[in-house]
């Protein structure tokens, strides 16, 4: 038996399916793979760059490798997990901060209380809400 393996998502994949390929192996939540990707990104730099190779060297699941990946490939489990969205019912802009607060079970003010202070310490609230204003889908 062939243990899990890291590829490249075919179902939940915005540009290449890297984040969603790393969700999935991880069993986490996309979104969240995808904001801490930006943060990183944002703070160092090197996550455009690492997100080109591993584009360039992680298959994508189910194009050309599906003889190789159905090789007696069992799953686990599939694992619930809680999935972050924004949130309809506590929504001032985008729902951004209502979709942490319900997340965590926190109240929302401390969250939007947070952005805040990321917002007048050099802009970076700002951008990150953006980014997971865009990253985070609506809840249904």
């Amino acid at each position: 038996m062939i243990g899990k393996r890291l590829h490249r998502s075919t179902k939940d994949k915005i540009l290449f399916g890297v984040c969603g390929g790393l969700a999935e192996y991880l069993e986490v939540d996309s979104s969240l793979v995808r904001i801490i990707w930006a943060i990183v990104t944002l703070l160092g730099g090197s996550g455009i760059i690492a997100y080109i190779i591993a584009a360039i060297i992680l298959p994508e699941m189910g194009k050309n490798n599906a003889e190789q990946m159905t090789i007696k490939y069992e799953p686990e489990k599939k694992v619930d997990y809680k999935k972050l969205y924004r949130s309809v019912n506590e929504r001032m802009i985008w729902g951004v901060c209502g979709g942490i607060a319900e997340y965590f079970n926190i109240d929302v003010s401390l969250v939007r209380i947070g952005f805040v202070l990321f917002a007048t310490s050099g802009g970076f609230g700002v951008l990150l809400y953006i980014i997971m204003a865009i990253v985070m889908p609506n809840k249904k």
